[in-house]
């Protein structure tokens, strides 16, 4: 029996703190300022930085939003599925 729940990490801080990290390579990658970004999104300046240094927790709207904008799915950035897209 298959199961992806052996993939996710204990602990809430390294889920976040990956899912963090996967966001940011992804606005790195597009090669697009971060601030360029977050106004796209409807985010409020600086999250990307606040969710980086601890300090926010991104939203699960902020999710769904980067989401859509990188086509990636959900579960890719919450570490459930090391695809992409589905």
């Amino acid at each position: 029996m298959s199961s992806v729940f052996w993939k996710i990490p204990k602990n809430i801080f390294e889920i976040i703190m990956s899912t963090v990290e996967k966001i940011l390579n992804l606005v790195a990658q597009s090669g697009e300022t971060n601030s360029c970004i977050e106004k796209k999104l409807g985010l409020s300046n600086a999250s990307f930085h606040a969710w980086k240094n601890g300090k926010a927790k991104p939203s699960t709207d902020a999710i769904i939003k980067i989401a859509r904008y990188f086509n990636v799915t959900s579960d890719y950035l919450l570490g459930l599925s090391d695809k992409p897209t589905s």
